[in-house]
């Protein structure tokens, strides 16, 4: 029984961008968005409405939550300070009788 994998190419393109080649074509794009104010414009918008979810998104993840943190130990049903002091207390009395 044989596998038969496809050749998956990265660009899509029939034209090669590697090389030199990529710079010529990062060079026409440079040009498309200085001769066309509305190049100018698409790429602006983009860029701000990125740095704006960015920004929205950082906030969304450093805001206080009231549930712990992750990593951190939950307890179900916590005791008060003074009576987990009395049972190490007592665990300790425990120990040192046995011995």
């Amino acid at each position: 029984m044989t596998v038969k994998r496809a050749f998956v190419r990265v660009f899509s393109t029939p034209i090669p961008v590697s090389g030199w080649r990529g710079i010529v074509w990062l060079a026409i794009a440079v040009a498309i968005f200085l001769a066309l104010p509305e190049a100018r414009a698409l790429v602006t918008v983009g860029f701000l409405g990125g740095v704006v979810i960015a920004g929205f998104l950082i906030l969304i993840r450093h805001r206080g939550s009231s549930g712990p943190r992750r990593g951190t130990p939950i307890v179900l049903f916590p005791r008060e300070v003074n009576v987990a002091r009395e049972l190490l207390a007592a665990q300790r009395r425990s120990s040192l009788a046995a011995v």
